[in-house]
């Protein structure tokens, strides 16, 4: 009893942490409020310019308080530019997951891969490999042999670079051999993030990009995208590129719990299951389906990541949205969050 009564508590807490609701939506333009200052931001990003900050957007209860682009090699980098995302497109995947779900294309994230794809003949054909579910695809508990953070992405040795030159990259990750039982050990996996957008297509009949476009995009006024595909005609699991104040308005849908406009796009329980803390990735950081979340004192913060640092944060005890886009190999965006811009809003 003592232990339901905890569970209890716990959920209610996470419950009025999220579900922040705007006074107005940005579906057409963003509203700003000029009443913070940021000196201390812009000091400390002068400080370390060279690493090639892009953009930054700051967002609190729904309204842009910082917005400042910076420069790419030398050039300005315009508002209306498209950035690419890179892994951060992973967690707009999880969301497309969901409405397949609400749209009843699949019943459920427990369908098999080897169900999705059962017209494929793969190699390395296992138990474990029939018992893999959609699911653990933005888990990343696949259970596949996988190690692509054992090399630098540089390095031809690396097996995502091996993937990515793959005349047919689902049959590459379907081949792969098994090295866990699935949902037994994370691993991240580019590969089989491929493996949701091609599921999409397969599923719907229609296209990762044409999918989010009509339950997604449009709804929240994203009209300017670009999603890059294979040689197979498939959206990229990594491949999408977006302005910066789209991907703020992703932010913002997730603060919401789904809710646009009055509208549910994704649906709530959705939200909250890919948000749960399912695998810890190392101290004070987890992984949910497709969003990492660090643990940070007595706060929470979620995030979409991309390689050379494009990301996409949410602090639902702030009602704050951050984003950045940047060319930069480390986690520099979490050290302005923690050190320069959390510190605004205590």
């Amino acid at each position: 009893m003592k232990k339901f009564a905890f569970c209890i508590v716990i959920l209610f807490l996470t419950s009025i942490a999220f579900g922040f609701i705007p006074d107005y939506w940005p579906t057409n333009s963003w509203k700003h409020d000029d009443s913070y200052s940021f000196d201390e931001l812009e000091s400390y990003i002068k400080r370390i310019f060279w690493k090639e900050l892009h953009s930054l957007i700051i967002v609190k209860d729904g309204y842009v308080v910082y917005e400042n682009y910076f420069k790419e090699n030398g050039s300005q980098v315009s508002p209306d530019e498209l950035h690419a995302l890179y892994s951060a497109t992973k967690s707009i995947n999880s969301l497309l997951v969901g409405i397949m779900i609400d749209k009843g294309y699949i019943s459920s994230e427990q369908i098999k891969i080897t169900e999705i794809f059962s017209d494929y003949v793969f190699e390395n054909p296992s138990k474990e490999k029939e018992e893999i579910e959609i699911r653990h695809v933005p888990e990343n508990t696949c259970g596949f042999e996988w190690n692509e953070w054992a090399y630098s992405y540089s390095d031809p040795r690396n097996i995502y670079n091996k993937f990515v030159n793959s005349p047919d990259r689902v049959q590459f990750v379907l081949n792969l051999p098994m090295a866990h039982t699935p949902g037994e050990k994370f691993v991240y996996n580019t590969g089989a993030s491929h493996l949701i957008t091609a599921a999409i297509q397969r599923l719907t009949g229609k296209s990762a990009l044409e999918l989010a476009e009509e339950n997604l995009f449009h709804p929240l006024g994203i009209t300017e995208v670009i999603w890059s595909k294979d040689s197979q005609g498939i959206n990229k699991g990594a491949g999408l590129n977006m302005i910066p104040e789209d991907m703020a308005k992703i932010g913002l849908l997730v603060l919401t719990e789904g809710i646009w406009e009055g509208k549910q796009l994704v649906p709530k329980s959705w939200i909250e299951k890919s948000l749960q803390k399912m695998h810890k990735v190392s101290t004070d950081v987890f992984f949910g389906y497709h969003w990492w979340i660090y643990e940070y004192k007595d706060i929470e913060i979620i995030s979409a990541y991309g390689y050379n640092d494009q990301r996409i944060y949410i602090v639902p005890s702030k009602s704050l949205v951050v984003v950045t886009t940047a060319a930069i190999s480390s986690e520099f965006s979490l050290t302005l969050l923690k050190d320069y811009i959390l510190p605004k809003f205590e």
